[in-house]
């Protein structure tokens, strides 16, 4: 994706819509945890993506944290999850990759539907703080992209943290994202 201020290189594996849009809302909002697996597949081909362009390797995949209490309600944290599944898929095909939560919320941000692209920049802000130091380069997974404030927010945590951040990646855009 291009356009979004203040971002590495963002990846996509499709937009949000039709039926990868369906999986996606059932796997997060409905507990649809089993279509996990199929949703990391996706992940893990925007990562590759993203790597054939810049193969460092060794990478870490660090997640966008959830909200504790979102994890709590679902029974596990989905992007945790996705980067784990996504990671453990590259592996197999003897990517050097590995899952990281490195991120962890340190101020809750207001739930960002129906906010403007503005407010949710703002809202975003200071939002996260890295748990640790990263000894690798580091890729942001998140599973939609919607204005990037998310991403931007994440990236700007690691990057405090000393994290020299490749890139991001994500199951899905949106059109308000900007061109995948």
């Amino acid at each position: 994706m291009d356009g979004l201020a203040g971002l590495p290189p963002v990846y996509a594996a499709g937009g949000y819509a039709g039926v990868l849009k369906e999986v996606l809302i059932a796997a997060k909002e409905r507990s649809a945890l089993g279509l996990l697996p199929l949703l990391a597949e996706r992940l893990a081909a925007a990562v590759a993506a993203l790597l054939l362009d810049d193969p460092v390797q060794p990478v870490q995949l660090v997640n966008v944290p959830t909200l504790p209490a979102r994890a709590v309600e679902r029974g596990l944290d989905h992007t945790r999850e996705l980067a784990r599944l996504a990671a453990l898929r590259l592996r197999r095909l003897e990517v050097d990759v590995w899952p990281r939560s490195l991120l962890v919320v340190q101020r809750r941000p207001q739930d960002q539907s129906g906010l403007s692209r503005g407010q949710r920049w703002r809202n975003l802000e200071g939002a996260f703080r890295a748990g640790g130091v990263p000894t690798v380069p580091v890729i942001l997974c998140d599973d939609i992209v919607t204005t990037g404030a998310t991403l931007a927010e994440a990236t700007r945590a690691c990057r405090a943290a000393g994290a020299v951040v490749l890139g991001c990646v994500t199951v899905a855009a949106t059109a308000k994202g900007g061109p995948c």
